[in-house]
């Protein structure tokens, strides 16, 4: 209920962020799947899916995806009764091939003919005792509907009293020769130039969140979308690369000279944004000229924008491969007895791009650090079962163990322990509150990064 009350705060104050990309249907249905079987099985409910064979891909924020089907599973899975059947679907939307349709089917009482509409009023709420199990009901579907219509889609509700309901959502199918169709329709960009602009984006000092990295590639985006002056110039959607920085493109019908003014402008505002400054992020950019395409007197409008599609798919993909790693993330035990500051280094890491163990007794962390072998361990001192120099004493027994990198980081700041865990070999000894940016500053010089930057052949 607090998560969707900060939905709503979003929606009111238009600060719900959405970051468009291709999207797998099948992958947020699978995941929601997973997220919920649990409650369905606690009440018998037989949850399934059925998805049509080959979906495209949608043009759509995946994490807002499997938002919207959780609520409306979640929904139906309180409203059904045991022994009941909850099921999702997802097909192409037969009234317009553009989009594909999600739904969403229970086995509950149903919902009124006067409710079908209402149910996705804000605060909407109804003494009908059938439902009465749908708790939120007035500040889920909402925020459904918001996210949604963010994406260009539709939602609604259908029902036949006493044998339950369907919800359907359409999604628009990802396509880049759509996206491209309006700035190439333009009658001089048939024998013009068309240039790829990439933006990279990255944080010095590491992204201390999942929701920080996505709210600051919102803002770039913002950004680079006002660097934009034409309506031959296209931002397209987040590509879902997920490497250690932020990938942008932008598509120009231009030529070199044009790409010249574009990276141009684009760095001038960034470094006339504060924010961006503050922030700890970095900027490069750069463009590529695509060869020669003209269209022939045959060709028609419509399959002009797919011969360029393919052009700039080959682009991006090379642009993407040259900075994908083979994922051999670094692995760090973190050890901490406390539930909070254990969880906070989680994020912090995983945001980062490191693999993540976690222990909050002496005991427990010497058989994770057997178990594992991780390039790194943060050790708090203070611990049950033995305090961090039992730990440390147990792992030199171990020559495997032993050449483990250890980071202390404690409240026990007295000149003693400090001597006494860097006269053991830890590599460095930090204070509690430890410094979110100093603490990542020692891993990447321990480690030389997240990962091994293994390059794809």
């Amino acid at each position: 209920m607090i998560n969707d009350l900060l939905e709503v705060t979003r929606v009111q104050a238009g600060k719900l962020l959405i970051e468009l990309q291709s999207t797998s249907v099948s992958d947020a249905i699978v995941y929601t799947i997973n997220t919920l079987q649990g409650a369905a099985t606690a009440k018998g409910i037989t949850l399934s899916s059925e998805m049509a064979h080959r979906l495209p891909s949608v043009c759509a924020d995946p994490t807002r995806v499997r938002q919207i089907l959780v609520i409306l599973v979640d929904n139906a899975i309180k409203v059904t009764p045991a022994n009941g059947t909850v099921k999702v679907q997802a097909r192409m939307f037969e009234d317009d091939p553009n989009f594909l349709v999600l739904e969403v089917s229970d086995s509950g009482s149903g919902i009124g003919p006067d409710m079908t509409e209402r149910v996705f009023d804000r605060l909407f709420q109804t003494s009908d005792p059938a439902l009465a199990g749908r708790q939120g009901l007035g500040l889920g579907l909402y925020i459904c509907k918001e996210l949604v219509t963010r994406h260009n889609g539709k939602v609604w509700a259908k029902s036949v009293p006493g044998h339950g309901a369907v919800f359907s959502v359409t999604l628009p199918v990802f396509s880049l020769p759509d996206l491209l169709a309006p700035a190439l329709r333009k009658e001089r960009c048939t024998e013009g130039s068309i240039i790829l602009v990439v933006t990279e984006i990255a944080s010095q000092t590491g992204w201390s969140s999942d929701e920080v990295r996505t709210e600051q590639s919102h803002g770039a985006r913002d950004l680079l979308q006002r660097c934009l002056h034409s309506d031959m110039d296209v931002l397209l959607p987040k590509t879902g690369f997920t490497g250690a920085a932020e990938l942008f493109f932008i598509v120009a019908v231009t030529d070199e000279i044009g790409g010249e003014a574009i990276t141009k402008r684009i760095r001038e505002q960034f470094d006339e944004c504060e924010h961006i400054h503050q922030a700890g992020l970095t900027l490069s950019t750069s463009y590529r000229l695509l060869d020669a395409i003209k269209r022939s007197g045959s060709e028609s409008m419509e399959d002009f924008p797919q011969k360029v599609a393919i052009k700039i798919q080959e682009l991006m993909d090379e642009e993407i491969s040259s900075r994908t790693v083979i994922k051999v993330n670094k692995k760090i035990l973190v050890v901490e007895d406390d539930s909070d500051t254990r969880k906070g280094y989680n994020i912090r890491l995983k945001a980062n791009l490191y693999d993540t163990f976690l222990a909050s007794d002496a005991i427990t962390s010497v058989r994770m650090a057997r178990e594992h072998e991780p390039d790194l361990i943060i050790l708090d001192l203070g611990l049950p079962g033995g305090d961090g120099f039992t730990v440390i004493d147990r792992l030199k027994i171990s020559p495997q163990l032993a050449v483990i990198p250890i980071i202390v980081v404690s409240a026990r700041t007295g000149l003693v322990n400090r001597a006494r865990a860097l006269k053991a070999g830890v590599t460095a000894f930090l204070e509690k509150p430890v410094d979110n940016a100093e603490l990542l500053a020692v891993i990447r010089r321990t480690l030389g990064g997240p990962a091994e930057l293994k390059k794809r052949a």
